[in-house]
């Protein structure tokens, strides 16, 4: 799957606790949301998550959103270990508190 948003991006640095299962079996990681938009979310990851498995996106505790991972980038360069991985999430199921509205 090679999902491209053609919509405008906000930029943002955020930090979520995203629910899932990564490739190395973890269910649940902190990542750093760095663009947010109507249709998808950019995240930072130390771990990647496989192409097409659904996470879940909490904001504050709190349900916002559910999604397919679109694409997944692992820079091993980048000095810091915990945002090597950029994962591209196609959002499904935005719910109350989705931080980006159409």
């Amino acid at each position: 799957m090679n999902y491209h948003r053609e919509e405008p991006r906000e930029t943002t640095k955020i930090f979520i606790l995203v629910e899932g299962h990564d490739i190395y079996g973890h269910e649940k990681l902190e990542a750093l949301m760095t663009d947010v938009s109507y249709s998808g979310v950019c995240l930072h990851t130390q771990f990647p998550f496989e192409l097409s498995s659904v996470v879940t996106i909490y904001l504050g505790g709190e349900l916002v959103a559910k999604g397919e991972v679109a694409n997944v980038i692992t820079d091993d360069s980048d000095p810091n270990i915990h945002t090597r991985t950029r994962i591209g999430v196609q959002i499904t199921d935005k719910y109350n508190g989705w931080p980006y509205s159409d």
